[in-house]
């Protein structure tokens, strides 16, 4: 009983400490819940995210202390044409295991020796 309000009271100040200092309280809650005054000496040692515009002010208004994120459109299309590109280039999976069973069926039917369909499917494999 007594384990479970010590570690309710370490989530929520885990909770509080973190919102304070831009940390994703919610996490911290259940660290804190979890690992108790593991986290609370984690969290506290933690630098803030936040910090403040104008220390003057009695309300300073809190701004991210990180840089702005990459332009994100531009990196999705950029990966999307990667994509695109690496799809020209090698063929589909299905259409690679089909090939291959019907160089087995032609093994099996005696068509081709059992060198050659090796051969032929380390080729295909190779172009994966």
């Amino acid at each position: 009983m007594t384990l479970a309000v010590f570690s309710a009271i370490c989530a929520v100040c885990c909770y509080k400490i973190a919102k304070s200092k831009g940390r994703n309280p919610k996490i911290w809650a259940l660290f804190g819940f979890f690992s108790n005054i593991i986290a609370l000496i984690v969290i506290l040692i933690l630098p803030n995210l936040l910090t403040p515009q104008n220390p003057q002010s009695p309300n300073p208004v809190m701004k991210p202390n990180w840089p702005p994120p990459p332009n994100f459109p531009m990196v999705a299309a950029k990966i999307r044409q990667n994509l695109n590109a690496l799809r020209r280039k090698s063929p589909p999976v299905t259409n690679v295991a089909a090939q291959i069973r019907e160089l087995a069926q032609l093994r099996d039917d005696g068509l081709i020796s059992d060198a050659e369909y090796q051969d032929k499917k380390q080729k295909l494999l190779d172009i994966i």
